[in-house]
């Protein structure tokens, strides 16, 4: 672990930019720094870096890292807090996750930008737009990879570029919903990653369902607790590396928009955001919002409400701006919303 002192003009993106590689890093140093408020550095103070939290990610045809029945059975060790998954022969043993608390955190291996700029055949039925593609990047660079897991907090299990969770408490959880449509256009998938082990999807309305365990709705946080056996994180890991659950990860992702951005809003006096923001970075910082905050995406529009780390996750969005890969012009947002009508 190294440290860093903060100088006049710093941003935590900044510093994750050029000492973590990736300005979208500004997560884990608000995290080991347990930063209140992000956007808030005064020079002089010291920030704890964390050594190899990169990891270069590997090509998306390569096979998932526990692909095989050799990992149905893993049993997991810890070592100076990372976690371990071994088959059960002993021969293999690769990192999972970091402990954190009575779960894990791992940032995953499969970043959305790779998946996202490759030729995958699942990806290219998806029939997403050019500008589709870049806002989902840059927004997925504030959130996850295909494969992060976080099981630490009281969401209880986190999964994916968007971080859809089980629910917060005794809520129900935008994960629910993921997994159910994982169901439909994958059953195979599902049945591989999930439902042979007995979990599976009930009540799921919109965005929102709940999770289930041996026909059980995990409701009461002592119920969801279970999902924060490392097994848990080891099923959903190899899950987030299979092209098939990548593709429809990216497809629920992009399908967000519609919750929010097309439908006039009373607080806008009856204009839908799409009317008042058409450049791809603007919608880029809605859906980021949305993502981190949903209930505070209109006020926050509205100026009433912004959202937490404001300032670093616009940096981070605004980075894709300057290397012109989105644009901050009017009307330069398209979606092919309408061709994608038939998927599920």
């Amino acid at each position: 672990m190294r440290q860093y002192i903060v100088e006049p003009g710093d941003t935590l993106a900044r510093i994750a930019q050029g000492l973590l590689g990736s300005a979208g890093k500004w997560r884990v140093l608000a995290e080991i720094n347990d930063l209140q408020d992000p956007d808030r550095l005064r020079p002089g103070q010291k920030l704890k870096i964390p050594d190899g939290v990169s990891t270069p990610p590997p090509p998306i045809a390569e096979p998932t890292r526990f692909q095989g029945a050799e990992w149905e059975q893993a049993t997991f060790s810890e070592d100076a807090g990372r976690v371990y998954a071994v088959t059960t022969d002993g021969n293999k043993k690769r990192y999972l996750g970091t402990k954190v608390n009575a779960g894990l955190r791992r940032y995953g291996d499969y970043p959305p930008k790779a998946f996202l700029q490759s030729s995958a055949a699942d990806l290219r039925g998806l029939q997403l737009s050019t500008s589709e593609r870049n806002i989902l990047v840059s927004t997925a660079d504030n959130e996850g990879a295909l494969d992060a897991i976080n099981t630490w907090d009281n969401s209880f299990l986190s999964f994916g570029m968007f971080q859809w969770t089980a629910g917060q408490d005794d809520a129900a959880g935008e994960l629910a919903a993921l997994l159910s449509l994982v169901k439909t256009m994958s059953p195979d998938g599902f049945e591989v990653y999930w439902g042979q082990h007995g979990l599976g999807v009930e009540g799921v309305r919109g965005a929102y369902g709940w999770l289930t365990l041996g026909n059980i709705r995990l409701v009461l946080p002592q119920d969801k607790a279970q999902l924060r056996d490392y097994v848990w994180a080891l099923r959903f890991a190899r899950a987030g590396a299979d092209p098939r659950v990548q593709a429809i990860e990216v497809l629920h992702a992009v399908r967000r928009l519609e919750t929010f951005y097309y439908k006039p809003q009373p607080l806008l006096d009856g204009y839908a955001l799409a009317q008042l923001i058409s450049s791809e970075y603007g919608v880029a910082l809605l859906l980021d919002n949305h993502v981190n905050r949903p209930g505070y995406l209109v006020r926050s529009v509205a100026g009433r409400s912004p959202m937490t780390g404001a300032r670093q996750r616009a940096e981070v969005t605004r980075g894709y701006v300057v290397n012109g890969i989105i644009s901050d012009q009017r009307n330069t947002f398209r979606s092919n919303r309408n061709r994608r009508t038939s998927l599920q």
